[in-house]
C-alpha cells in the first residue's frame, strides 16, 4: 500500500518565523486515482486480543446519555406512516467475555499502512448468519472506540457480502469482532483494506455551475446544488461496470437518507478521497458494479456525485436493498449514530433533495407507496411482492432493518423534510413547475415490416431532430418470448446516437419497448417518445401444426420470412406455446378472395375470428385480433371452412393498440384491498387501524360497512358506516373486541359492487380480562415506556399463569412479552392442551414481542399462558384473535 508522506514545511517555515511571499498557484486538474486493496484474514480468536479486557467492550450508544437525541428520536418515528416497521435493527447483547458461545473472531490489534477505507466479507454463499461485527481504528497514533459496522446491501448477482464500510482520512490499524448465531465463522471472512491514494486536486475539488434554465420554461436545474463530479473526486471509471437491465427508474418517488459509517474527525480536502475509497469497497470488495449511493455529502457541507450518471439520470443504485428502482439514496459521510450532522451537512442533504424533488414534482411532506423487490439480499421489514407506504423523505431504516442514518441524522429528518419543502415552494413560486429539459422527439411513422409487428431481427426507425440536442438516449424493456417483460418501473439503457435514427433488434418471439430522449450539451435528458412497442413472430419451430388435417409447405415468395402453409379444408390447427401475456394475436397469411376464416382461442376457449378474405391477393397480409386482457398459455389456429388458408408467421405483442376500441360497459368490479400489515392484522395493539383499497374503474364513491364483536360474543349485523371517495378509512375497536371492514364501490345508475373484506382485526383483552394466578405464583407489575400500555406483567415462578376466559371462536393467539438475557420460557394452552411453547431468552432486551400461535381450527373456551422456568417471564398482553 502507499505510503503516506506527512507535508510539514509551511508548519516548520511558521514554527521559525520566517516571512514569506504569498504566492497564488494553479489549480491540479483532477484526474483519475486508482485505489489500491488490500485484505486480511479473519480466522479466529486471536490468543492475545482475547487477554485484552477491552476486546469485548460495547460500542457507544449516544441515546442512552443523550435525553434530547431521544426526544428528537421520537418526534421523527412520529412522523412515519402507519405501518412502517416499529423495529429498525437488531441490538445484540454486550460481550461478557471472549469465551462467549457466538465470539466466532476476533483479529489482533493489527498496525497497517495507512488506508482509507475498511469493511469485513465473507463468502456469499456462506449459511452462517452473522449477528454482529465491529471494528476499531487507529488514527492520529491512538486507537478509537469499537464502532458497529452495519450489513451492506445485498446484490444477487455479486459472491461476496458484508458490511458497510468503515472510511478514515488517517487510519493505519484495525481491529475486527465478528458474532455469529452459530459461533462459527462464515466462509471467507477477511477484512478489506483501500487506500484511495491521493490527487493534488482533492483539497479543490469543486463543480462546475448549475446549469441555466431554458428560455421557455424550467427544467428542474434552476435550484440544482454546486455538485463534485466524479471527474472532480478523482473516479477511475475502469472500475466502474455495467448494471444490467433495468439500470434507470423510469419515475422518481422516494429519497433515502443514509450515512457511511466512517470516522467523524476528517479534514475539510478529505471529501474526494473518502468517496473514492468508499467506490473501491463497494467495486473491488463487495464486486459491486458502482458506488452504492446517487450522491455524498460531506460534514462541511460538499456533495459529491456518486452513481454514474445521477446529475442528469435515475441509475439504479444500491441504496435501499428491494426498494432500489425508483427511488435515490443520498448518503453522509460520516457515523451519525455516535455524532452529531453539522449544520453544513444538514443543509447540503436538504439541497439535494429539494433539487430533485423539484425536478421530478415530489411532495416533501407526503407519503408514496413502494413495492418491496423480490430478488434482493438485503434486510427488509415487508415481504417481497409487499406494498408499503412510507414518506417521501426517509431514512433507510424505514424499509430495511438497519440503523442506518443513524440516530443524530435521523432526528433531523423532520427539519430536513421542512426545509426541502420551502425550497421548492420557493422554486415553484419563482419558476414555475419544472418540465423536462427538452421536447420529446417526434417520431416517424412505422412500415409494414414494423408493425403490427417488427419482421426482421434488426429493423431501423427514425425521428425528427429536437432542437438542442446534441445526442439521443434510447431506453428499453424486453421480454422473451414465455418470459415477463423487464420490471416497468425501470429502463435499460439501449444505445445512445448522434444521428437521427437507430436500429432495433428483436429475437424471435420477443416483445420490445424503445423510447428515445434528446440530451443537450449540458448532459440534459428531455421528454421521452415510445419510438416502438413490437414484438417479432415466432420461430418457425415454435409452431406445432395439426399432422392429421395436414397443412402443405408451399413456395415462399412474397410471404413473410419466405414461408407459406396451407390446408383447403376446416379443422385444420396450428398452437404455439407459453405464450406471456399477450394483448394482440398478430397473424401473417395469404389474404385473397375465396380465402377462409380462422378461429384463434387459448386452449379451447375461443377468443375471436380472422377473416382472409379479400379483393386481391396479398402473400404477406397481416390480420390482427386485440385481446381485452393480458392473456398468457396456449394459443391456438383453427380453420373454420373448407376453403384455402395460408400462414406464414404469428406474433404476441403485449402492448394493446394505440387506439384501445371500446369495451361494453361490464359490471363494477369488488374493490382491490391493500393487505393491512402483520402490525394491524390479525392482531393491532393500538385503538385505530387505517385500512386502504384501490380505485374501481367507473366508481364514484365507496360504502364502507363494519361489523364487530366483543370478546366472548358473536358479530353483530354489517353496519354502513361511511359513504367517501376517498380510498381510506380508519377504524376504531374496543379491547379484547374484533372487527370486519368492508367495502362497496358505488357507481351511478349502477348497483353497488360486491363487498371486498379486509382481514379480521383484534385487539388484545383489557387487563382486567386477565385472570393471574395468585399467593406464591403471584405477578407484579413492572414499568417502562416501551411494554403495551406502559407496563407487564412480571414473575420469575415457575408454573405462574394468566388466563382469558370466554374466549370465542380464537384461530390465533397472540401473546405480547419481553424478551431478554436469562428470561425463561412459556407454554401456550387451549383449554388443558399444551399447544405452543416460547422461549423469552435473548441477546438483547426487547419488551414488545409478538408471538403468535396460529391454530389448527377455531377454538372457545379458556387460553391459559403458563411459565416452565423458574426465570423472569414479562408479559404485557393477550389476544384471542379471531
Amino acid at each position: 500500500m502507499r505510503r503516506i508522506v506527512p507535508v510539514v514545511l509551511t508548519a516548520a517555515l511558521t514554527i521559525a518565523g520566517v516571512a514569506l511571499p504569498v504566492v497564488t498557484l494553479p489549480v491540479a486538474a483532477a484526474s483519475p486515482v486508482t485505489p489500491e486493496r488490500s485484505t486480511l484474514p479473519l480466522d479466529g480468536i486471536d490468543p492475545e486480543a482475547a487477554a485484552d479486557p477491552t476486546a469485548i467492550d460495547a460500542p457507544v450508544d449516544p441515546e442512552q446519555t443523550d435525553p434530547q437525541l431521544s426526544r428528537a428520536l421520537a418526534l421523527a418515528e412520529a412522523q412515519e406512516p402507519e405501518g412502517v416497521h416499529e423495529d429498525h435493527a437488531e441490538e445484540v447483547a454486550p460481550l461478557e467475555s471472549a469465551q462467549d458461545p457466538d465470539l466466532a473472531a476476533l483479529s489482533a490489534l493489527e498496525r497497517t499502512e495507512a488506508f482509507t477505507v475498511a469493511g469485513v466479507t465473507w463468502d456469499a454463499a456462506s449459511t452462517e448468519e452473522v449477528i454482529e461485527v465491529v471494528v476499531r481504528i487507529r488514527e492520529d497514533g491512538r486507537w478509537g472506540e469499537w464502532t458497529t459496522l452495519p450489513a451492506s446491501e445485498g446484490l444477487a448477482d455479486s459472491d461476496r457480502t458484508g458490511t458497510e464500510p468503515v472510511a478514515s482520512a488517517r487510519a493505519d490499524g484495525i481491529q475486527a469482532r465478528v458474532r455469529t448465531l452459530s459461533g462459527e465463522a462464515p466462509s471467507g471472512l477477511r477484512i478489506e483494506l483501500i487506500d484511495a491514494g491521493d490527487s493534488a486536486a482533492d483539497a479543490a475539488a469543486v463543480s462546475p455551475s448549475a446549469p441555466a434554465a431554458s428560455a421557455s420554461a424550467a427544467n428542474g436545474y434552476e435550484i440544482k446544488p454546486t455538485v463534485v463530479t466524479r471527474k472532480g473526486w478523482g473516479a477511475d471509471e475502469k472500475l466502474r461496470r455495467g448494471w444490467g437491465t433495468p439500470d434507470q427508474s423510469a419515475v422518481l418517488n422516494a429519497m433515502y437518507v443514509h450515512h457511511t459509517v466512517n470516522s467523524n474527525s476528517y479534514a475539510k480536502g478529505d471529501g474526494p478521497k473518502l468517496v473514492r475509497g468508499i467506490y473501491a469497497y463497494h467495486t473491488q470488495s463487495m464486486k459491486w458494479p458502482d458506488i452504492g449511493y446517487q450522491f455524498l455529502v460531506d460534514k462541511y457541507g460538499s456533495i459529491y456525485e456518486g452513481r454514474y450518471g445521477a446529475i442528469d439520470t435515475l441509475p439504479i443504485g444500491a441504496q435501499a436493498g428491494g426498494y432500489n428502482t425508483t427511488t435515490i439514496g443520498i448518503s453522509a459521510i460520516g457515523n451519525l449514530e455516535t455524532g452529531k450532522p453539522t449544520a453544513a451537512m444538514v443543509d447540503a442533504i436538504s439541497r439535494v433533495l429539494a433539487w430533485k424533488a423539484y425536478q421530478h414534482g415530489l411532495d416533501p411532506l407526503g407519503t408514496v407507496r413502494l413495492t418491496t423487490g423480490t430478488s434482493t439480499k438485503s434486510g427488509v421489514h415487508a415481504k417481497p411482492g409487499e406494498v408499503v407506504t412510507v414518506n417521501v423523505i426517509q431514512g433507510h431504516r424505514d424499509t430495511n432493518i438497519t440503523a442506518c442514518p443513524g440516530k443524530y441524522l435521523y432526528a433531523k429528518l423532520p427539519e430536513i423534510r421542512k426545509k426541502v419543502k420551502t425550497a421548492v415552494g420557493e422554486a415553484v413560486a419563482a419558476h414555475g413547475n419544472a418540465g423536462a429539459a427538452l421536447p420529446a422527439p417526434r417520431v416517424a411513422a412505422h412500415d409494414a415490416r414494423q408493425s403490427p409487428a417488427q419482421l426482421d431481427a434488426g429493423s431501423t426507425y427514425s425521428w425528427q431532430a429536437v432542437p438542442g440536442a446534441v445526442r439521443y438516449e434510447l431506453l428499453t424493456r424486453v421480454g422473451s418470448h414465455g418470459y415477463a417483460m423487464t420490471d416497468s418501473r425501470g429502463w435499460g439503457t439501449y444505445a445512445t446516437v448522434t444521428a437521427t435514427s437507430a436500429t432495433v433488434r428483436l429475437d424471435a418471439g420477443a416483445n420490445r419497448i424503445v423510447a428515445v430522449r434528446g440530451v443537450d450539451s449540458a448532459g440534459r435528458r428531455g421528454a421521452l417518445s415510445i419510438l416502438t412497442q413490437t414484438a417479432r413472430p415466432v420461430a418457425t419451430s415454435a409452431i406445432t401444426w395439426s399432422s392429421k388435417l395436414r397443412w402443405t409447405q408451399e413456395p415462399g415468395d412474397g410471404a413473410v420470412n419466405g414461408n407459406l402453409r396451407s390446408t383447403n379444408v376446416a379443422g385444420a390447427s396450428l398452437a404455439v406455446e407459453s405464450v406471456r401475456d399477450a394483448r394482440r394475436v398478430v397473424v401473417h397469411g395469404e389474404a385473397g378472395p375465396g380465402r377462409g376464416r380462422t378461429q384463434v382461442l387459448l386452449g379451447d376457449t375461443p377468443l375471436g375470428t380472422l377473416s382472409w378474405s379479400a379483393s386481391t391477393v396479398d402473400r404477406a397480409a397481416a390480420r390482427v385480433l386485440d385481446l381485452p386482457a393480458p392473456t398468457s398459455g396456449r394459443i391456438r389456429l383453427v380453420t373454420l371452412d373448407d376453403a384455402r388458408v395460408a400462414l406464414s408467421a404469428l406474433a404476441f405483442p403485449r402492448f394493446p393498440a394505440t387506439t384501445d376500441v371500446p369495451a361494453a360497459p361490464s359490471a363494477l368490479a369488488k374493490p382491490g384491498l391493500t393487505t393491512p400489515a402483520a402490525t394491524v392484522a390479525p392482531v393491532r395493539l393500538s385503538s385505530t387501524a387505517t385500512l386502504r383499497w384501490a380505485a374501481v374503474p367507473g366508481a364514484t364513491s365507496y360504502k364502507v360497512q363494519v361489523r364487530t364483536a366483543a370478546h366472548g360474543k358473536g358479530y353483530g349485523a354489517w353496519k354502513t358506516v361511511a359513504t367517501t371517495t376517498s380510498r381510506k378509512y380508519v377504524v376504531t375497536i374496543a379491547s379484547g373486541a374484533s372487527a370486519q371492514v368492508g367495502i362497496r364501490a358505488v357507481a351511478p345508475g349502477r348497483t353497488t359492487s360486491a363487498r371486498a373484506t379486509f382481514p379480521t382485526i383484534t385487539r388484545p383483552v383489557s387487563t382486567g380480562t386477565l385472570v393471574r394466578s395468585k399467593g406464591s405464583k403471584a405477578w407484579t407489575k413492572v414499568r417502562h415506556g416501551s411494554y403495551f400500555r406502559d407496563f407487564a406483567f412480571s414473575t420469575k415462578k415457575k408454573g405462574a399463569t394468566i388466563a382469558v376466559t370466554k374466549v370465542k371462536s380464537a384461530k390465533t393467539i397472540q401473546v405480547t412479552a419481553g424478551k431478554g438475557k436469562g428470561y425463561g420460557r412459556i407454554a401456550v394452552y387451549t383449554g388443558t392442551k399444551k399447544v405452543k411453547t416460547f422461549s423469552l431468552k435473548a441477546t438483547k432486551t426487547s419488551r414488545l414481542s409478538r408471538l403468535n400461535v396460529t391454530l389448527p381450527k377455531a377454538f372457545s373456551g379458556t387460553v391459559t399462558v403458563k411459565t416452565l422456568d423458574a426465570k423472569t417471564v414479562r408479559v404485557s398482553a393477550v389476544t384471542t384473535a379471531r
